[in-house]
């Protein structure tokens, strides 16, 4: 019993350590200000901050209603010219946290259906990696 404790154990802190390598490693290469449709889609970071009355897209908004509440967390820290720094790092922390979820609501489902934990965990790491 101790023994497949450990294992579970030891297959949560691989997904767990693969999931923070990923994140570290899109946050530090792709940034998302450099992105092309990046210019559209600041007109809802603009909407939600209280700068424009309408944002003219007919997309969804619940997506960067989340990223203004996540930039308000870095309330204090601009200077210079470092927004564009802390927009793509708030941006990247909203996509691991939801990407975070998204696995928990797996292993909850797998669970459900009685499938084994490490057999769950394994496919949650291939799943992170590919």
């Amino acid at each position: 019993m101790f023994q497949k404790h450990k294992i579970s154990f030891f297959y949560s802190a691989i997904l767990l350590f693969i999931n923070i390598y990923i994140y570290s490693q899109i946050n530090l290469m792709y940034d998302i200000t450099n992105s092309p449709d990046f210019n559209i889609y600041i007109e809802y970071l603009y909407h939600f901050f209280g700068l424009n009355e309408q944002t003219n897209i007919d997309n969804g908004s619940i997506y960067y209603y989340l990223v203004t509440i996540v930039l308000t967390f870095y309330e204090g820290s601009y200077q210079g010219n470092n927004y564009l720094i802390i927009l793509n790092n708030a941006v990247q922390s909203l996509n691991f946290f939801i990407s975070l979820i998204g696995l928990l609501g797996y292993y909850l489902f797998f669970l459900k259906k009685e499938y084994k934990k490490d057999s769950i965990f394994i496919s949650l790491i291939l799943l992170s990696i590919f």
